[in-house]
C-alpha cells in the first residue's frame, strides 16, 4: 500500500506510520507483516464487501 500511497506526494515525504494511523481511524483492521514489524496488512480490497454489491 505505502508505495501508492506516498507517490501522490512527489516531493514530500509521507511517514510509514500516517497511511498506518488513518486506515486504523477509518476502522480497518491490521495485523502486523511479521512478528516485530511496523508494517501491517489491512483488510482493504479494491472490491466492495457483499454488503454493497447487494444494494
Amino acid at each position: 500500500m505505502r508505495p501508492n500511497v506516498t507517490s501522490k506526494f512527489e516531493g514530500g515525504y509521507v511517514a510509514n506510520g500516517m497511511p498506518i494511523a488513518a486506515a486504523l481511524a477509518l476502522g480497518f483492521s491490521a495485523r502486523p507483516t511479521h512478528p516485530d514489524s511496523l508494517n501491517a496488512y489491512f483488510n482493504i480490497s479494491s472490491k466492495p464487501p457483499p454488503s454493497a454489491e447487494a444494494a
